[in-house]
């Protein structure tokens, strides 16, 4: 909080009055950031979900300083979760929604998928890389976990798809 309060020129007191904690001001940082990641729309589900996960807050290293220690406050702090929920989450699962939709549209899928198992596929090992290995995700790596994703999301359409018409 020291250094927040000097960078922006105030006391540390003027920081704590506009956010209650440091997990509050972290939260605030993240959704300030997290709003100006666009929407993807490569032409391909492989190249959406690539610029997808290159834009997410993860993979950039001066939000990973802010980004772990919300993860540990929100698995605490019940009200910080509910707000997580409703705007991280939510707007993820908005994304998601919209690029699954448009891989059926274009053919990838040939199937519906569970928004939710997309979010899943690909943040699950983003999560581990960064914040429990504190591994970088270079691009060669970034590729080969969206190969995977996508051909496991092409699976389930499929299993999806015959399971409907079957």
């Amino acid at each position: 909080m020291d250094a927040v309060a000097a960078r922006a020129g105030v006391g540390k007191a003027a920081i704590y009055r506009r956010f209650g904690s440091k997990a509050e001001l972290a939260f605030a940082v993240a959704q300030s950031r997290q709003s100006v990641v666009p929407l993807p729309d490569t032409g391909s589900l492989h190249g959406d979900l690539r610029a997808l996960a290159r834009g997410a807050l993860l993979l950039r290293p001066e939000d990973h300083e802010v980004l772990a220690p919300l993860i540990a406050e929100v698995a605490h702090n019940p009200e910080l979760r509910a707000r997580f929920q409703q705007t991280f989450i939510a707007t993820d699962q908005d994304t998601y929604i919209r690029i699954l939709d448009r891989a059926r549209q274009r053919g990838e899928l040939t199937g519906p998928v569970e928004p939710i198992v997309g979010h899943l596929l690909l943040a699950g090992p983003l999560i581990t890389a960064r914040l429990v290995l504190h591994q970088p995700v270079d691009d060669a790596i970034l590729d080969a976990l969206v190969t995977a994703v996508v051909a496991g999301l092409s699976a389930l359409a499929s299993q999806t798809r015959t399971a409907t018409t079957g």
